[in-house]
């Protein structure tokens, strides 16, 4: 799927365009009606609705209706899984006593969603921007509710390389909705330090991008140190960089564990392809 119908849908929503998306995915429709109903057009469509109760609805349906080795279909299974462990359960619509309403809180253990929207960071162009943040000592096992996270729309120049382009999407600086890829329970900082998070967009440019971004990206600070991302922790909501092919955009969240008396200046970005030298990506001015 490389028509320019679809390329542009998929550059809108990494904008966070949606509405304007979905026009351009109908024109695709229209013109390639053997694509209407693919897994890749629903997971897009599903992208395009702003409600996220209906989102995750379409997501259910995709799930049920594709084949189950698809790779839109496990994407949407793992989608479905963060949100069903993580979402804020729902109060219930009998009026409780103040005494269930203590209890109530006391077993409620909240993260936040943190803007899942794949494709759809904040507005921000093609595959850009992450998030910011601030860095609060929780236990894993915290009851009381978290406070939104609050990733920061940029706008820096990408790097283009063999594969693709990488932009950075969003900046979150003190990062709280971070979790332990093995227990799934808040993670936290160690004394000193902070998460540092950060959504990035990769365009496909290629005719499939099996490893996006087909590179590895580090983390260099102003005095020079460099930090490779935590692999044991994960942002929630994180999309994981899903596989695509030639002009689709693939996004994905890093975390970086950061001493908080450092400034984060930029990312080091390493081909895959060893014949191509790092690239840097500049921070500054982020946020």
């Amino acid at each position: 799927m490389t028509s320019p119908e679809w390329m542009r849908a998929a550059a809108l929503l990494a904008q966070g365009e949606r509405a304007e998306a979905a026009q351009w995915l109908d024109a695709h429709a229209q013109a390639h009606p053997a694509d209407a109903d693919t897994a890749a057009m629903a997971w897009l469509r599903a992208q395009t609705l702003s409600d996220r109760e209906q989102r995750l609805a379409a997501l259910r349906r995709l799930v049920r209706t594709h084949p189950p080795d698809d790779r839109y279909v496990r994407l949407a299974r793992e989608t479905l899984a963060i949100e069903e462990r993580y979402a804020p359960p729902k109060a219930p619509r009998r009026r409780l006593t103040v005494g269930a309403v203590g209890m109530a809180a006391l077993a409620l253990v909240a993260v936040i969603w943190g803007g899942f929207n794949l494709f759809t960071p904040a507005a921000v162009a093609d595959p850009t921007p992450t998030a910011t943040a601030l860095m609060v000592v929780i236990e894993p096992t915290a009851t009381a509710t978290l406070p939104p996270s609050q990733p920061q729309p940029v706008d820096l120049a990408p790097v283009t390389y063999g594969a693709g382009v990488l932009r950075v999407l969003t900046i979150e600086d003190g990062a709280r909705a971070v979790v332990s890829r093995s227990t799934g329970q808040l993670a936290r900082p160690i004394s000193g330090a902070q998460f540092y998070v950060v959504r990035l967009g990769f365009e496909c440019r290629t005719p499939i991008c099996e490893r996006p971004p087909q590179a590895t990206v580090q983390l260099v600070l102003s005095d020079g140190f460099t930090l490779d991302p935590r692999a044991d922790v994960a942002a929630v909501g994180d999309p994981a960089f899903p596989p695509v092919a030639l002009g689709i955009v693939s996004e994905g969240l890093l975390v970086f564990e950061a001493p908080i008396v450092s400034v984060p200046a930029r990312l080091l970005v390493t081909p895959l392809n060893e014949a191509e030298r790092p690239l840097a990506l500049n921070l500054r001015g982020a946020g």
